[in-house]
């Protein structure tokens, strides 16, 4: 069953913030831009008040946005320390980024007991397994649509060499 109310989805990634508010788990209004300000935020709500924030970032650092967020409502900043309701079997758990197990998690709710691989055609373009078991396995991390292999480096903060 989805979370009932409003709850705010923010993802701000290595070059767009993207914003989803969702309504008894399915979305309402959204956003996205270079950056995330308050103002971004305030827009997106007008006036509502969601019952939970989430935050996710590959991108800047978030900590001056989440003392705003809090004002409005709890708010879970998704890292590698995040407990989830999958395995993760990746090599290397501090250098995954959160947009990835964020996009398996939710591939793996949608899809219990069965294999699911997740294409994000980001910044960069991702591929990634969650088995039949609920174990996230990883994937390869080609480049992708807005950046070759200098570019990536020198454009993505979390791109790994």
């Amino acid at each position: 069953m989805p979370p009932q109310g409003h709850h705010l989805a923010i993802d701000v990634g290595n070059t767009r913030s993207k914003l989803v508010l969702f309504r008894d788990g399915t979305p309402v209004r959204w956003s996205r831009g270079p950056e995330l300000t308050a103002a971004v935020v305030e827009d997106l709500l007008q006036g509502l008040r969601p019952a939970a924030i989430v935050v996710g970032s590959v991108g800047a650092p978030v900590d001056t946005i989440i003392a705003t967020l809090s004002d409005i409502a709890p708010v879970l900043v998704v890292d590698p320390a995040t407990p989830l309701p999958i395995g993760n079997a990746y090599g290397t758990p501090a250098t995954l980024g959160v947009d990835r197990i964020a996009n398996a998690v939710g591939a793996a709710m949608r899809c219990p007991g069965r294999p699911v691989l997740v294409i994000d055609a980001g910044t960069c373009i991702t591929y990634d397994l969650v088995d039949a078991s609920g174990v996230f396995q990883g994937a390869p991390y080609p480049l992708g649509w807005e950046c070759g292999p200098w570019p990536c480096m020198s454009t993505v903060q979390s791109c790994p060499s």
